[in-house]
């Protein structure tokens, strides 16, 4: 432990960003790795019942179970729905544009994931050359020895392996966090497929909500119809009477 921190002062004042890359890399990292659980994304349950209330034609009781848990698969299924209920678009449409929608969460700090791993290597970089030309300016002044040269390359190379050791976990990081994403993407797109065909099973239809809301429309005009009526027998009535006065 002695000797990191004595390389970590022999590197200069780069390696303090370095070492900042290093902490904000390793907290995306892990902060991704638990968010990307797949028991926090997928409930297995909440999927079975939205697909048995949909192969019913129960679409309202499909939303519903659809928000029992605040999963992500939840989440874009129960605004599917929604969409499908509230404006034109087929199922297929509305679950698509919700799933485009809700899992671009699963992409989060990844960019800046990236560019942390890519800044650490260009910083190493950087303090190596500072280094070197500091190095080579001694090596113009009369009367410096070889071993003070080589020890400032030394030094100077320092903040590249300092720069490597923060971008190359990073990197592998990145990859593993990207597989995941892609898998789980994958498995919600199959989840998404199946409910479409549950849907279809249950006979659920743009027409049928259509007819569902019909004698809704229907029962609406009725009641309009019989207050029109009072309010005319009302006015006759009024107008009666005041003859009769």
């Amino acid at each position: 432990m002695d000797k990191i921190i004595q390389y970590f002062n022999s590197g200069g004042p780069l390696m303090w960003p370095i070492l900042l890359c290093s902490i904000v890399s390793w907290a995306i990292v892990i902060e991704r790795g638990i968010r990307l659980r797949r028991k926090g994304l997928i409930d297995d349950d909440l999927v079975r019942k939205v697909r048995a209330a949909l192969g019913k034609g129960d679409l309202a009781g499909a939303e519903k179970a659809a928000l029992e848990r605040p999963v992500l698969v939840g989440v874009v299924l129960a605004k599917g729905i929604d969409e499908f209920r509230y404006t034109e678009a087929d199922l297929e449409t509305s679950l698509q544009a919700a799933a485009e929608r809700n899992l671009q969460v699963l992409w989060n700090n990844m960019g800046a994931l990236n560019t942390l791993a890519r800044v650490a290597t260009m910083l190493g970089l950087l303090g190596t050359v500072v280094g070197m030309v500091a190095g080579f300016e001694e090596l113009t002044k009369a009367g410096v020895a070889k071993e003070k040269l080589a020890s400032a390359i030394g030094v100077a190379l320092i903040t590249t392996v300092g720069g490597l050791c923060v971008a190359i976990p990073a990197v592998i990081g990145e990859s593993a966090l990207k597989s995941k994403i892609r898998k789980l993407t994958i498995e919600i797109e199959e989840i998404l497929l199946e409910t479409i065909k549950a849907a279809k099973i249950g006979g659920i239809r743009k027409q049928t909500l259509a007819a569902a809301s019909a004698p809704a429309a229907e029962a609406e005009d009725e009641i309009d119809d019989a207050a029109e009526t009072i309010l005319d027998m009302r006015t006759e009535a009024k107008n009666a009477a005041e003859a009769n006065a």
